[in-house]
């Protein structure tokens, strides 16, 4: 059944990517589009925000701050200072405790935010350097699903297990986890929008 839900996914995205290229298409839609499979596997599935890869670590770091350790702890070494970009896991923190939420709820919201940022950006960025507004929204979409969305759920269910870089997973596989590099991933974007505004 995950099989065919992905491969559904896959169908429709390439019908949405041929429907932008005969005729424009809103910036909403690609913005619903681009969240659907994150709201799908936060709701579907919440104990995912806890256990996805080394959520723990950053639920912990988060944790800590909001025990008023700043500098946090680092979690895998322990009683030294963290040696690890912290801010990220600061305003997590900070929304945690303003919204009274766990870690595990403003990591996501940060995530899902982070994506639309990245998305605003891409086209932004499109925009510099391409008119045409349906190639920047295309742009857009290529710049998250790239190699396609859940690429290494596809790999991991094949019959014949070949070996591949995690690391060439598509952007969006990096949102749906509870980690901080979404709001490094603004931070990358925003420079490149600089760089090319100056």
């Amino acid at each position: 059944m995950a099989v065919t839900a992905i491969l559904a996914y896959h169908v429709a995205t390439g019908i949405l990517i041929a429907y932008l290229i005969k005729r424009p298409i809103h910036l909403l839609w690609i913005l619903l589009w681009a969240l659907a499979p994150i709201v799908i596997v936060y709701v579907d599935n919440p104990n995912f925000r806890i256990y996805s890869f080394h959520s723990f670590m950053h639920g912990s770091i988060v944790y800590q701050i909001i025990n008023g350790k700043i500098p946090p702890p680092d979690p895998l070494l322990a009683g030294q200072t963290l040696h690890y970009p912290w801010m990220p896991h600061l305003l997590a923190a900070s929304m945690s405790r303003i919204f009274n939420v766990s870690p595990f709820v403003a990591i996501p919201a940060l995530n899902m935010v982070s994506l639309v940022c990245v998305i605003l950006l891409t086209i932004k960025i499109s925009e510099m350097l391409i008119s045409d507004r349906r190639l920047n929204l295309l742009s857009a979409i290529c710049a998250i699903y790239a190699l396609g969305p859940f690429v290494r759920e596809i790999w991991e269910l094949a019959p014949m297990k070949i070996p591949f870089e995690i690391r060439g997973i598509p952007l969006l596989d990096k949102f749906i986890t509870i980690n901080t590099l979404p709001l490094g991933l603004v931070g990358w974007f925003l420079t490149i929008y600089a760089a090319l505004c100056y």
